[in-house]
């Protein structure tokens, strides 16, 4: 049955497509998502400010859906803001939904914090400009960015990367930084990828992190909204 576990709301960016397959390859049986989107129209700050617009009415619609958690995705319409605005923005979405709320990138800083890990190796699509900002963002919450391999996509072919383009973007990344893998980034085969680079032992022991869109999976403790499961 539908959402008998969890009911997982998501604040998308942009268009569905790999999200929602990668989300349900990995949760239990009768967790659910739904799903509303803000559009974001690539990654420029005009367009991060129109889609970060339309949150509280995408807010709004899920809290009239019964949802037990709520996540914003998308790390560049608030890392681009800059240290300070996921505060700001996980309280407003807090009001609207009274329930549990997090938010992509602010997620992925609770699992690093889980794996006591703040240097990384980072694999992503996103353009220079905008991984200037991550790696200064990441730096303001005291994580350094040591490799950065982007795969060099453009906004609307980010899930065209095959698997194998993101085996080899992590094993480049690790073999330069020797510490923990984050692969960031909205609409990527993020798990089928982490799947495969574990399975091979030289990366494996590296291998501590990863970002699938909806959520965060982390070896270690599960975030702890997910222990009802």
């Amino acid at each position: 049955m539908f959402g008998y576990r969890a009911r997982v709301g998501y604040i998308s960016p942009s268009v569905m497509e790999l999200n929602a397959y990668d989300f349900y390859r990995i949760v239990p049986d009768g967790v659910g998502l739904i799903a509303v989107t803000c559009m974001v129209e690539g990654w420029k700050e005009d367009a991060y400010k129109r889609a970060l617009a339309q949150v509280e009415a995408c807010a709004r619609e899920l809290a009239r859906r019964s949802c037990d958690f709520v996540i914003h995705g998308g790390a560049p319409l608030v890392l681009s803001q800059g240290k300070g605005f996921e505060t700001t923005l996980l309280a407003q979405l807090r009001e609207i939904l009274g329930v549990p709320c997090t938010t992509s990138i602010v997620a992925a800083m609770d699992a690093f914090r889980d794996l006591s890990a703040t240097k990384l190796a980072v694999v992503d699509p996103y353009p220079p400009d905008l991984n200037a900002k991550m790696t200064a963002y990441l730096k303001d919450w005291g994580f350094e960015v040591a490799s950065l391999v982007s795969l060099g996509t453009s906004f609307t072919e980010s899930s065209i990367a095959s698997v194998g383009d993101i085996y080899r973007a992590a094993k480049r990344a690790v073999k330069e930084a020797g510490c923990r893998f984050w692969l960031a980034g909205y609409q990527q085969h993020h798990f089928s990828a982490v799947c495969w680079v574990q399975s091979h032992r030289h990366a494996r022991e590296n291998l501590r992190v990863w970002q699938i869109d909806a959520n965060v999976i982390a070896r270690g403790p599960p975030p702890k909204w997910i222990g009802r499961w």
